[in-house]
């Protein structure tokens, strides 16, 4: 171990034998090459219940600084492939089933009714969307932290045009539709305020669109 008489020595880079309360501070005095050197530090941090002593550049804070560069300059471990399903808590799992099948073509894959749970699927993956009967209070308002609305796809412009036809037929109140550079959208509610959007894409690289034109919103006429 240095001796504290080492104007570099910090206890991040060689912890002293005794608490970090009672450490003996360095003297103070300037470098070889004749840069002041910054005074030592106390400050509490998170979660510890002793002083914490802060140095400047020290050999610790630059063997932390090194470690922190390399994990942001790797790819994360973690790599989902796509979205795989969404819950939603709602007031009547029966209403609101009967209406993500009448406007989505969802097909139940498994309901309970008494437990108020059911599960939609569009027929390939064990669920896309499930319901569950707990939501008892209006829906949050719209600057409160959440879910802004859920997006389903269709084929095609032609499909869209249709299902907005079809969404105004059954007398389903319309949000907005809206132009959106990479895609065509129709918006509108669930029973329970959820907002829901139908589109269809209309560039072929969506990704690289968004990236170098990106998004607008403007009104599109589907009547």
């Amino acid at each position: 171990m240095r001796s504290s008489s080492d104007a570099t020595w910090c206890p991040s880079c060689e912890p002293a034998s005794s608490a970090a309360d009672s450490v003996a501070f360095p003297p103070a005095r300037a470098p070889r090459d004749g840069r002041a050197l910054r005074p030592p530090q106390i400050g509490r941090s998170r979660g510890q219940g002793r002083s914490a002593i802060q140095y400047g550049k020290c050999r610790g804070e630059r063997i932390a600084a090194g470690a922190l560069s390399v994990l942001r300059g790797r790819d994360t471990m973690i790599q989902a492939k796509r979205l795989g399903h969404v819950v939603l808590n709602v007031r009547n799992a029966e209403k609101s089933r009967d209406f993500y099948t009448q406007t989505l073509g969802l097909k139940v894959a498994h309901e309970n009714l008494e437990r108020g749970a059911v599960f939609l699927s569009f027929g390939k993956e064990h669920h896309d969307l499930a319901l569950f009967q707990q939501a008892t209070g209006e829906p949050p308002a719209k600057t409160q932290p959440g879910l802004h609305h859920v997006a389903w796809r269709l084929d095609n412009f032609e499909e869209l045009k249709a299902a907005y036809k079809e969404l105004k037929r059954m007398g389903i109140p319309l949000d907005s539709t809206a132009e959106h550079n990479v895609t065509r959208s129709v918006y509108f509610f669930d029973p329970d305020g959820n907002r829901v959007e139908l589109y269809c894409d209309m560039v072929e690289d969506g990704f690289e669109t968004m990236k170098t034109v990106g998004p607008k919103r403007d009104p599109l006429d589907l009547d």
